[in-house]
């Protein structure tokens, strides 16, 4: 598995090791990385035209946020995520995103509230066509990121971002979203803005609970289906 021809180019922006790292999350993904495939520092290295202490770095980060394991003496791989782990993701995700929203109910801006209305907007103006299950799920990121930035609490911002990339990883390289989701998302999530907007905190708590539940159940269901 570690012969897989990958497109990444040369590290070009800001500090190698981000830009490394950038481009190693986005293949994993995308599935161009899979899960259990084995990473070759100096076969990266060579490939993304940058020395070893970069990737060695980008390893490091992508550890952190669970996407890589490190085994001694053995090297870097893709992590392989199994039930154990959906059922940890998505409890600890129902945890930080509900105290997200209460933070956000008192500390959010009008600017930021209406950012989350915007990346509604810009998803219901997307074509049918091009609504695939990967841009779903960056959408779906997108819009968490935010809710979770409009909190501003930033200890929980960090443990979001340690979390945020294992979720991405279940919705597109483990399996498809369910077909008609797409239909659902925009107002399930408007339904959130709207709440906080309104100033309804307890609501837009129930209702970002519900959401994480029912993205709970359809992962579940694509797994025991072996999708």
């Amino acid at each position: 598995m570690e012969n897989i021809p990958l497109d990444l180019g040369p590290a070009r922006r800001r500090l190698f090791a981000d830009e490394v790292t950038d481009q190693m999350r986005e293949a994993i993904m995308t599935g161009a990385l899979p899960p259990g495939a084995w990473l070759r520092e100096d076969r990266l290295a060579t490939q993304m035209n940058v020395s070893r202490g970069p990737v060695r770095e980008a390893f490091a980060k992508l550890e952190r946020e669970g996407l890589v394991q490190i085994e001694p003496f053995r090297g870097a791989r893709v992590v392989e995520l199994y039930r154990s782990d959906l059922d940890e993701i998505f409890s600890l995700r129902k945890a930080l995103e509900s105290l997200a929203v209460q933070w956000a109910a008192t500390h959010a801006t009008p600017e930021e509230l209406a950012e989350l209305g915007a990346t509604l907007d810009r998803f219901a103006a997307t074509p049918a066509e091009e609504r695939t299950p990967e841009l779903i799920a960056e959408v779906d990121i997108t819009f968490h990121d935010e809710l979770v930035a409009a909190s501003h609490h930033q200890r929980l911002q960090r443990a979001w971002e340690g979390l945020r990339g294992q979720i991405y990883a279940f919705l597109v390289t483990r399996m498809s979203l369910r077909k008609d989701y797409d239909d659902e998302w925009e107002p399930d999530h408007r339904a959130i803005v709207d709440a906080l907007i309104a100033g309804r905190a307890d609501d837009a708590v129930d209702r970002i609970q519900h959401h994480v539940e029912a993205s709970y159940g359809r992962v579940v269901k694509a797994m025991e289906q072996g999708e």
